[in-house]
């Protein structure tokens, strides 16, 4: 759950959530209501049903759709690399990095491999790129020049489709995107607090900062306590002092099952922020290892060691179990 390398790529742990929209089934009540996107998009990631891709072991995808009954598996497909995402329902959009430079661009339409899009270096100036996807468009962002220790400067966007590839210095409104920055993960609106159930966290600081040790997370519930540390979540003892915390909060996601999430900022050695953000059954000492909010009261869970291969995901309803589908990398 932590960024790779200097910037501690953490694994960033979306939510459970329930929202209840026109002519939707009926979702629990007990949840925060869906919050309101920035602009209207042609494709709401969090209609259901919905397509989602997981990483087999041998690198392949299987493809599975997600209603809200259960989890139905579909077809196997060729990777379509590291950074991938969904265009629209149909559609899954991966870019790879070329060894002699430049991007390659693939697609899968309902589960068949479209013609890849080649990026040449001469078409791209930045000197990374990550997928940008919304309203029927793909692109590709990144930077003029080469950062190290602080965020880009110098900006750059290209319009990969629909065509013409188009450059432009101004980022495209309204995307999502899947790369350099991480994985777009949905966001989750605030539940109500469970009854007889009660969470804070206490923020301490030592020389005008944070103080990851003496930062507690504490959880009641039938009158047992638990208490978990920023530095726990850490997870990395000798290396959490080359870090800056920021202050913690928390906000209750559910009460069936009872949910509760942690965000914080977390900046690393190199003067790099990201926000880091756990999600906590109450009270348990640890939070759930990833964890996917998808639509509709849908959200899955997963289980497993990653290192050995073996692990798959658990789909919910609420608390009810729909469907199960084993592989990594859930988008």
């Amino acid at each position: 759950m932590h960024y790779q390398g200097v910037m501690l790529q953490r694994t960033s742990l979306a939510l459970v959530l329930l929202a209840a929209c026109g002519s939707r089934p009926p979702a629990p009540s007990d949840l925060g209501a869906k919050p309101s996107a920035a602009a209207p998009a042609a494709w709401d990631p969090e209609d259901l049903p919905r397509n989602v891709a997981v990483t087999n072991t041998d690198g392949t995808l299987t493809l599975a759709r997600v209603t809200t009954e259960g989890v139905e598996v579909g077809a196997t497909v060729p990777a379509v690399g590291p950074d991938r995402g969904w265009l629209d329902g149909h559609t899954l959009v991966g870019l790879t990095e070329l060894e002699a430079g430049g991007y390659v661009v693939a697609q899968v339409v309902d589960g068949q491999r479209a013609a890849d899009v080649t990026i040449t270096p001469a078409a791209w100036p930045g000197r990374y790129a990550e997928l940008l996807l919304g309203d029927g468009e793909i692109w590709l962002a990144g930077c003029r020049e080469k950062i190290e220790f602080t965020d880009c400067k110098r900006p750059t966007y290209l319009r990969v489709a629909p065509g013409p590839q188009t450059t432009v210095e101004q980022a495209p409104a309204h995307r999502r995107s899947y790369g350099y920055h991480g994985a777009h993960v949905l966001a989750a609106p605030t539940g109500a607090p469970p009854a007889g159930v009660t969470a804070r966290v206490d923020v301490a600081q030592a020389d005008g900062a944070v103080d990851p040790a003496a930062t507690v997370i504490t959880c009641t519930a039938s009158g047992a306590t638990t208490r978990v540390s920023l530095a726990d979540l850490f997870g990395d003892p000798n290396e959490v002092g080359a870090f800056a915390f920021g202050a913690p909060t928390l906000r209750w996601l559910a009460t069936t099952p009872p949910l509760f999430e942690v965000t914080y900022a977390l900046t690393n050695p190199i003067e790099i922020t990201r926000h880091e953000r756990e999600v906590f059954p109450a009270c348990e000492e640890r939070p759930l290892p990833d964890f996917r909010w998808l639509g509709e009261g849908v959200w899955a869970e997963r289980h497993g060691d990653v290192d050995t291969g073996e692990v798959g995901w658990t789909f919910h309803r609420g608390e009810r179990t729909i469907g199960e589908l084993p592989g990594r990398d859930l988008d």
